[in-house]
């Protein structure tokens, strides 16, 4: 949507079929047919390469059915028996599933740094050593096994506390010791996992809106703009950002959760966009995000969004004094598709608001 007034709308689209690194490859599609098509071509260019690909490891998930039994798939010439995987399996190091469970990466990691306490914790080893290996070793594995799952501060002051303990262990320290002292540069400069994501996450974002491959960009465009969709804003999140929920309903969203991490944090990171991802909308002045209480907005976010309304201007009259009918509100450009009749709840509800805004600034302007 550019122009809520006049209801104009872009469309963007593109298609990702496979996400591939050497001899590791995820072939995507919406059908058993299409993926055989697929694998089809991907067999010509094996063959074309003398590539050679043991075809009896390939791992299938699926969410089209329950059944463990197995699936004759069409891999070129060759007919595989493959059963569906309904948990999580590895793709270069990292855990996926078709659920999206986080909970299976934050085991993992969990996992990881218990194997990480238990070969640390009866070797001779200083206390600068001790750091040195935790930031540069330890750290750097977690990062990278929790790039698609963005966590929550709470999360990973669970995941360092366990490594602190070891630490305070090791040197003899009171489990009362001040946190400051290990984490601080003065003293042993032990990394924070939060810190270290969030200094992830920012690179993350400065690099995907600036990359080179289209490819990237513009899936990473969609999902932006999808996102200032969902929560109703004039302009995109990256130029200004206010949730309208918390940060479970935004962790399957990568681009919303790094957003979301990133103003909950104690920095600030300023993204100068250019006019094409700054995606201002025009048609108004007055963002309803601006104007409306977050539980009005939580409650009807989606029949909002469904109806491409986003500025107090398209619910009130040319002289913005008073609110439109319905009726008037049907007849203009963006609500021609509107076929109801009745006034739905949220209009009710918009009315009830408004109203009692108007009475507010009346009361101050008075006083």
């Amino acid at each position: 949507m550019s122009n809520v007034s006049q209801g104009t709308q872009q469309q963007l689209q593109t298609q990702i079929a496979a996400l591939g690194f050497m001899d590791d490859a995820n072939w995507i599609s919406s059908s058993i047919e299409d993926l055989e098509a697929i694998l089809e071509v991907a067999d010509d260019f094996y063959l074309l390469t003398r590539a050679a690909i043991n075809k009896k490891k390939s791992k299938l998930l699926t969410n089209t059915t329950t059944s463990t039994e197995p699936i004759p798939l069409h891999f070129g010439p060759a007919v595989i028996p493959i059963q569906p995987c309904f948990d999580a399996v590895r793709f270069l190091g990292v855990m996926i599933n078709i659920h999206l469970n986080h909970s299976l990466v934050k085991k993992e990691l969990h996992a990881h740094i218990r194997r990480f306490i238990n070969v640390t914790k009866t070797k001779p080893i200083t206390d600068k050593q001790f750091s040195y290996i935790t930031n540069h070793v330890l750290f750097p594995q977690l990062l990278y096994k929790m790039r698609n799952t963005p966590l929550s501060k709470s999360t990973c002051v669970r995941l360092n506390q366990s490594v602190r303990s070891l630490f305070k262990h090791k040197c003899r320290f009171p489990k009362t010791a001040p946190n400051d002292v290990f984490h601080s540069k003065m003293f042993y400069n032990l990394n924070d996992l939060w810190t270290e994501q969030i200094g992830e996450i920012s690179t993350a974002l400065l690099n995907q809106f600036n990359t080179p491959f289209s490819l990237l960009f513009r899936a990473s465009v969609i999902r932006l703009f999808q996102l200032q969709k969902l929560e109703l804003a004039p302009t995109s999140p990256l130029v200004c950002w206010t949730p309208l929920k918390n940060f479970r309903h935004y962790r399957y969203n990568n681009i919303a959760a790094h957003l979301f991490l990133l103003n909950h944090a104690d920095i600030r990171l300023s993204l100068r966009c250019n006019t094409f991802l700054s995606n201002q909308i025009i048609g108004g002045n007055k963002a309803l995000k601006d104007m409306l209480p977050p539980s009005f907005l939580r409650r009807f976010s989606a029949i909002l969004g469904k109806y491409n309304l986003i500025y107090q201007e398209q619910f009130t009259s040319a002289d913005g004094y008073n609110l439109c009918s319905w009726s008037q509100f049907t007849k203009r450009l963006f609500a021609l598709h509107i076929s109801t009749q009745r006034p739905p709840n949220f209009f009710k509800n918009y009315n009830g608001c408004w109203w009692m805004t108007q009475r507010y600034i009346m009361y101050k302007c008075l006083t």
